[in-house]
């Protein structure tokens, strides 16, 4: 997230300079990282190579970048996992994209090549459920429902 000549391995921590609307909090991956603004809106930046930044490819971005295909909806939590990124709408609903293996999208792989899902797009085994939270680790997400489950 530093935008020097293309250099994604910084070592040392680095204050980001961003021309993004105040943010309300930050979630980072193993090399990607999420940004919620307070308006709702999300932005990434880092690795791309399984889709984990939701931009429609699987290309790397040294600044944080608008994740425009969550526009049309208000997000209000992130999770960033090892290679792959979730959200939960206003609405409660789980949004999901990035690298699908072990099933951490909760939608198997199409192929052993898959590279992952480069959009987010709704968790189906989550639909018609009100989450209220989300987390996610190396290969796995996991969602806090309204009732405590």
């Amino acid at each position: 997230g530093h935008g020097e000549a293309g250099v994604l391995d910084v070592r040392r921590p680095r204050l980001v300079r961003a021309s993004t609307p105040p943010l309300a909090s930050a979630s980072c991956g193993a090399t990607h990282t999420l940004l919620l603004d307070r308006c709702g809106g999300v932005w990434s930046f880092g690795c791309g190579l399984h889709g984990e930044l939701g931009l429609g490819h699987f290309e790397s971005k040294t600044s944080p970048t608008s994740v425009t295909a969550l526009s049309s909806v208000v997000v209000v939590g992130l999770a960033a996992g090892e290679r792959h990124s979730l959200a939960i709408c206003v609405q409660g609903r789980v949004l999901a994209w990035g690298c699908r293996k072990h099933g951490a999208l909760g939608l198997p792989p199409l192929s052993p090549s898959d590279s992952g899902l480069a959009l987010p797009r709704p968790v189906p085994g989550l639909v018609g459920r009100l989450a209220v939270q989300v987390c996610a680790g190396s290969d796995w997400s996991c969602a806090l429902f309204d009732g405590g489950e």
